[in-house]
């Protein structure tokens, strides 16, 4: 799931976000699945790409084959404490992971390939060296300060959980292997809890895959016919002895391969209830599990399924716009996680190899996860007139509301815990002044959201108690203009990152009346504060056609809202707040938090682009070129229904107020990642 994030996917920012979606997080499995010794030198690079962690391998001193423990750690082979230790003070030499934190050691239950031994369920000689493994596996989690065991259950090599390949199958009974195999879960269980009492546990495959088609298709007779029918007696054994601490995510490889929102809803389905006949205990496994999904990204590479060449990404089993909307489904669906796949392409050079994962892919989880951060709408009906009433201002009309290509646009405005994650990744000494002293008051009317700590080069930013969800304040445009230059470079722990993107910040010179500051955004932008025209449109038209018309409120209404703090009645808006009383016994006006008013949204689903605050615009206001930007929407304090209509234009005061903020648009179709100051690897954002 960081969050635009890179975190193996996306840097994502855990923060509350709008109506209590939590932050999702995403991470990387496949051909570049690093080792311990590569995390320390390289962490600086590994946690600017777009996920939240990856899984790894360690290695014994003087390994004889390459992530041997990963390969033989099932198997007769015995790693002790001392052989691993490295392993443990490579981890703990990284320092400071920043974002990328989800990082989980890999072990497998499939000997080598090179390896010719076989360690059966009733094997009571060998059995033991694979349970001193698994604790050996959770010691070094436990000691090594990451996440959690991937604990990958396929069979790549010989066929662990089907009855037929066993080696007493003749002899002894299926329900003779499921008890067996429950026993082996229990003492696996025990030894990793022992070592790390709150061990997390990701599994590759779990009760739901073989619930599946591919396995026994919800028929619990064919558990003794397929390739995993002894895994449900494994987990169950595991979950018999599970203390409170531990826990368990089912990753559902059987995802690979979705792209469509329903598909991820049918497996959830399935993974919470569907499965249940062959779990033994419903009410433990409800307790202890959470759901995700896998994606393959270069799906049937071996097969030449797969093409790099950005002129032949429709050929791919999923085009770069395909993966993002996938990895967007399965985001929106999953408890926690979800997790990229990769056979052949590096996100980070290692082994010998170079980075090669196609721009238009990087971008695809980029911002496939970023949404999880913010939440967008889609405003469509590409090519619809202008309003044909004008917006008058200093005696000229203008006709606002024309957009001739379909973007989107926030369908909140900017929060205060948003903008909190912000200063905390860009704003340690906070040169450019995004941090305005005004937002550490939240009495009336200052209304602001967000405490500054520390010192110069050591800041810290929190919210304030119970407004982390109401908008922004005092943010100039300058600072929103930032704010989005962060966005599009991927959300990342580096103040360079809002200085190029969206916005040149370099031609941010000058005061009014002679601002240099740039115009408007650049054509690849990727987020950006919006056009007057795309504003206005998300707010007013109509939508379902090109020629629709306007309401004259973003409630679509033409009659004017209704103040007042009523969060289930339609056409409602935040304006005229002090005559009424907010929570604090007083008619003090205030802000709403977003997405309050949840039945007067626009007509594309956008939420308080009517009072709340005013909505900074990208472009200058008339009259007032290299001075004062436009707003738009009117603010909690006005008493007027007019300052939230079609007609109001106003302008943004020529710095931060407190009824004042902003929400982003985001280019939704194809993009160009186009190269940037500090692109070094000519991925569209500063290295």
């Amino acid at each position: 799931m960081k969050k635009l994030l890179w975190l193996s996917l996306l840097v994502v920012v855990l923060i509350a976000l709008p109506q209590s979606v939590s932050a999702k997080k995403v991470i990387q499995l496949g051909y570049g699945d690093p080792n311990t010794d590569f995390f320390a030198a390289n962490i600086g690079d590994m946690k600017n790409q777009p996920f939240d962690g990856t899984d790894f391998f360690a290695e014994p001193l003087n390994p004889t084959t390459r992530n041997q423990f990963a390969w033989q750690c099932w198997g007769t082979t015995v790693f002790s404490h001392a052989t691993m230790q490295h392993a443990i003070d490579e981890l703990n030499a990284v320092g400071d992971y920043g974002t990328f934190t989800e990082n989980f050691l890999r072990i497998t239950v499939a000997a080598d390939k090179d390896v010719t031994w076989f360690v059966d369920w009733f094997d009571d000689a060998n059995f033991p060296a694979i349970v001193s493994n698994m604790g050996t596996a959770a010691w070094i989690v436990k000691q090594g300060g990451v996440k959690g065991l991937m604990f990958d259950i396929e069979s790549y090599s010989g066929q662990l959980w089907l009855y037929s390949a066993q080696k007493y199958k003749t002899t002894k009974t299926f329900a003779q292997y499921q008890a067996q195999v429950r026993l082996r879960g229990q003492q696996v269980m025990q030894a990793m809890q022992a070592e790390d009492p709150n061990i997390l546990i990701f599994l590759t495959g779990s009760y739901s895959y073989v619930w599946g088609p591919s396995q026994i298709n919800g028929n619990i007779a064919n558990l003794p016919n397929v390739q995993y029918g002894l895994l449900p007696a494994f987990l169950d054994g595991m979950l018999d002895v599970a203390g409170s601490g531990v826990r368990f995510v089912d990753g559902y490889e059987g995802s690979y391969k979705f792209k469509t929102l329903s598909q991820f809803q049918e497996v959830k389905t399935v993974m919470t209830t569907g499965c249940l006949p062959i779990v033994a205990n419903d009410a433990v496994y409800a307790a202890k599990f959470t759901f995700g999904f896998g994606l393959w990204m270069d799906v049937d590479y071996a097969t030449g399924g797969w093409h790099e060449e950005p002129n032949k990404h429709s050929l791919n089993y999923f085009t770069p716009d395909e993966f993002e909307s996938a990895l967007k489904s399965a985001l929106s669906v999953s408890d926690e996680y979800v997790w990229i796949y990769t056979g052949t392409q590096y996100w980070w050079n290692i082994y010998g190899g170079y980075k090669n994962v196609p721009h238009a892919y990087k971008a695809a989880v980029l911002f496939g996860g970023a949404e999880e951060f913010m939440e967008f709408v889609t405003v469509g009906d590409a090519g619809n007139s202008a309003d044909t009433r004008p917006v008058t201002w200093l005696g000229t009309n203008y006709y606002f509301g024309n957009v001739d290509y379909e973007y989107k646009i926030g369908k909140y405005e900017v929060t205060n815990a948003q903008y909190c994650a912000f200063l905390n990744a860009v704003a340690a000494s906070d040169p450019c002044g995004l941090y305005d002293i005004n937002m550490g008051d939240s009495s009336y009317p200052s209304r602001g959201g967000i405490i500054q700590s520390g010192s110069s080069g050591s800041y810290t930013y929190n919210t304030i108690a119970g407004r982390a969800n109401l908008p922004v304040n005092w943010v100039s445009w300058r600072s929103a203009a930032r704010f989005a230059n962060w966005m599009h470079n991927g959300m990342l722990n580096n103040p360079t990152t809002t200085e190029y993107g969206a916005y040149d910040a370099t031609t941010f010179v000058g005061t009014a009346p002679d601002k240099q500051d740039q115009t408007a955004h650049f054509s690849e932008a990727n987020y950006w504060i919006p056009t007057t025209n795309e504003w206005y449109k998300a707010a007013f038209y109509k939508g379902g056609g090109t020629n629709a018309g306007y309401w004259t409120y973003a409630t679509k209404s033409d009659v004017a809202p209704s103040p007042g703090p009523y969060d289930d009645v339609s056409n409602r808006a935040n304006y005229n707040a002090n005559n009424f009383d907010w929570g604090d016994g007083l008619d003090n006006g205030d802000m709403i938090s977003a997405g309050f008013y949840t039945a007067s949204p626009s007509a594309y689903g956008t939420f308080e682009q009517n009072g709340n605050v005013y909505e900074l615009m990208e472009e200058w206001s008339p009259a007032y070129e290299q001075n004062l930007r436009r707003r738009h929407g009117g603010a909690w304090y006005y008493s007027n229904a007019e300052q939230l209509s079609y007609v109001t234009l106003s302008y943004d005061w020529n710095g931060a107020w407190y009824e004042t903020g902003f929400r982003l648009a985001f280019f939704s179709g194809t993009r160009c990642l186009a190269p940037i100051p500090g692109d070094v690897y000519n991925d569209c954002k500063i290295d």
